[in-house]
């Protein structure tokens, strides 16, 4: 079975309760306390599996980041473990999972414009791995969702990066054999666009 012990090293905090499982149940010290153990395991857990994952630990990552998104407290936690969990899957080419995660973290991630606009660039580039799926992301869905992320860049470094990704989205129907609804040249002049920004 699993350890008992917590991320955090204190081994008399129930798995359970680390793990986000009754955590209301399994608690039985000061609330305040709890707070701050909570904070330190989800802490540990996102720091820990980034680490996994540069070793290519790819299981390890995707387990202890699994882990941070049940103990995560508030949306903004939320984000933060869906994004590194969908890192570590799209690290093994696992991109419906990273898709999916990345997806669920920009509804999440509110008004955190930054963390909108990264993520829709994100899900840009994860969708043209056309080869790695099992199921083909819909090709109006993720153009949207570039097309929100270039009307919310406010910087030349993320302007450039998502008209990159909207040049770049033709490849989202051409890899279903759909007609691309957005004429070539307009593709062509996004790229333009997004040099004359970077410079």
């Amino acid at each position: 079975g699993r350890s008992t012990s917590s991320p955090c090293g204190n081994s008399a905090v129930p798995a359970r309760t680390m793990a986000g499982e009754e955590s209301d149940l399994a608690w039985e010290g000061d609330s305040t306390e709890y707070e701050s153990l909570r904070r330190r395991a989800y802490e540990s857990l996102i720091v820990a599996g980034a680490s996994a994952r540069r070793r290519f630990a790819i299981s390890k990552a995707v387990e202890l980041h699994e882990a941070a998104v049940a103990l995560a407290a508030n949306d903004g936690e939320r984000v933060t473990a869906l994004e590194e969990l969908a890192d570590d899957e799209l690290a093994q080419y696992h991109c419906d999972e990273a898709l999916a995660s990345y997806e669920l973290a920009r509804d999440l991630a509110g008004g955190d414009r930054t963390r909108r606009v990264r993520l829709a660039e994100k899900i840009g580039r994860t969708a043209g791995r056309w080869g790695a799926f099992r199921q083909k992301p819909d090709a109006e869905r993720i153009e949207r969702i570039v097309m929100d992320g270039l009307a919310e860049a406010n910087t030349d470094e993320t302007r450039a990066r998502m008209l990159v990704a909207r040049g770049w989205s033709f490849v989202y129907w051409a890899n279903q054999d759909l007609e691309d609804p957005v004429p070539p040249d307009q593709r062509l002049e996004w790229g333009k666009e997004a040099l004359a920004a970077a410079k």
